[in-house]
């Protein structure tokens, strides 16, 4: 059954909920882009072996020892410094667009509108997969574990070859939700695919966007991270003319022009 808004603040009836859903096809045969509900999946499996949620694990042993600036559940003390979301005007052409089954238990069925993350329920839920908050340089600042084969802040935080892990692709093909492009997915990143209309310099690279236009790319192979993270939304379904146009300059001044 479909769940949306509010229901999306209480953890144990989003992951039971998940829990009872047969699956849409048969697992193996395909793949769909999950919107809500990874950070869900990951999250229930992290709090089963840990005893702690994913934002508490993510706080303790990820965001205090780099000193970051980045939150899974927000305390009501930093609410006056976030910014809030401009929702984007739907276009002409989204208008009366026919949607799958699949699109739409993934697009409508889970949606939340943009005034409700200005709440402070929305703000202190752990919502994993798309209401962390922070900025630009805490999100770049998380990925570096990644660039940097598993230092930052001058401490191990993974092993390097758990950061090559990133790269190995689990996904390559047409997905299901994103209306048949094809996609190339590592474990948790997007791999330089059709979907990107970007071409990375170098193949290690990972990267994915948020809803509206956030967007975070991980060079793995010069060690560097980039991070956009932005208030006014813009349609699009992996990043924007934004970001991207910031992302070619620091290419061009790093002589990385692929």
């Amino acid at each position: 059954p479909a769940i949306s808004g509010e229901d999306f603040y209480d953890w144990d009836k989003a992951t039971s909920t998940l829990a009872a859903q047969a699956p849409l096809w048969e697992p193996g045969t395909a793949s769909g882009y999950h919107v809500y509900t990874f950070g869900f999946l990951i999250g229930e499996v992290i709090r089963r072996i840990t005893g702690r949620t994913l934002g508490t694990v993510f706080r303790e042993e990820i965001a205090s020892p780099l000193n970051v600036d980045f939150w899974i559940g927000l305390p009501a003390s930093e609410d006056h410094r976030v910014a809030d979301l401009v929702p984007f005007l739907p276009s002409s052409a989204a208008t009366g667009v026919e949607m799958t089954t699949i699109q739409k238990i993934t697009f409508s069925d889970t949606r939340t509108d943009v005034p409700s993350t200005r709440t402070r329920a929305w703000r202190g839920a752990e919502i994993p997969a798309v209401n962390g908050h922070g900025n630009a340089r805490s999100i770049a600042a998380i990925q570096t574990i990644l660039a940097t084969g598993g230092v930052a802040n001058g401490q191990r935080i993974m092993s390097e070859a758990g950061c090559r892990r990133a790269l190995e692709v689990q996904i390559d093909g047409p997905d299901l939700v994103m209306r048949g492009i094809s996609v190339r997915f590592g474990l948790g990143y997007g791999l330089p695919s059709p979907i990107l209309s970007l071409v990375p310099p170098n193949p290690n690279t990972l990267f994915w966007s948020g809803g509206g236009g956030a967007f975070v790319l991980i060079d793995t192979d010069a060690r560097m991270t980039f991070a956009y993270a932005m208030n006014r939304m813009h349609r699009g379904l992996v990043g924007d003319a934004r970001s991207f146009r910031i992302i070619r300059a620091m290419w061009r001044a790093l002589g990385m022009t692929p």
